[in-house]
């Protein structure tokens, strides 16, 4: 495991709708001191060219954060249930994120 990632192409969206809540200008990944069982060892910290609050904080839209990392190589982030958000016009963090791999509709 990582103690620090970060790059600076990522995005937010509504895959189900087409929706793009945000679009990252840079991202950082730090991995959290002490992380609590079953919950995202890391951090988000994001900061955005266009970001929809509402659009974001909407229960009814299932969103999803991608990074990309080098070239091409993209992750699905997962915030836990309960993790601190804090939006702060176009910058976010997130405490309580899980990374997964991430294949698109193309296998990519």
């Amino acid at each position: 495991m990582f103690k620090r990632l970060y790059g600076k192409t990522g995005k937010i969206d509504v895959p189900s709708v087409g929706l793009l809540i945000g679009e990252m200008t840079d991202w950082d990944l730090t991995r959290r001191e002490e992380t609590p069982p079953d919950h995202g060892a890391y951090v988000l910290h994001a900061s955005f060219s266009y970001f929809s609050e509402w659009m974001f904080k909407d229960p009814a839209l299932k969103h999803r954060i991608i990074i990309e990392v080098g070239r091409g190589q993209q992750y699905r982030l997962e915030a836990d249930e309960d993790a601190r958000t804090v939006l702060d016009v176009r910058s976010l963090l997130i405490e309580g994120i899980s990374i997964r791999a991430y294949e698109d509709s193309q296998g990519r």
